[in-house]
């Protein structure tokens, strides 16, 4: 019979490999709960799996996301800039904040720790 979806949200050490198996019985009003699970790690592959559960304004300062260029680049339109900028658990480029200047938030980016600032990037 496999997990049932109450299951799922209830085990610590949930997998992704759960989660395609339970695809078909997944609602985005739960998976929201199941996204903050600091088991999944979310990497684009995983988001595009699952992109129409995903509730982005959560996925958007998740420290639970495999932050690169490349995924801020290719979910740029459905990302939350202004929460990006304030999460600590990314790591970004010049090159990124320069093709998004227009989008982040500069004094939560300039506060932000895990910003390492360059007189380039100023």
């Amino acid at each position: 019979m496999g997990l049932q979806i109450g299951d799922i949200i209830a085990k610590k050490e949930i997998s992704f490999e759960d989660l395609k198996r339970s695809k078909g019985r997944l609602r985005k009003n739960v998976f929201r709960y199941l996204q903050e699970n600091p088991n999944l790690i979310w990497t684009i592959e995983m988001i595009l799996e699952f992109e129409e559960f995903l509730n982005f304004e959560i996925l958007s300062k998740s420290n639970n996301v495999d932050w690169s260029d490349e995924l801020i680049a290719r979910f740029c339109d459905v990302l939350n800039f202004e929460l990006i900028s304030k999460n600590q658990s990314i790591q970004i480029s010049e090159d990124i904040v320069k093709k998004f200047q227009d989008r982040w938030n500069f004094q939560n980016l300039s506060s932000n720790p895990s910003v390492k600032w360059s007189v380039e990037l100023i």
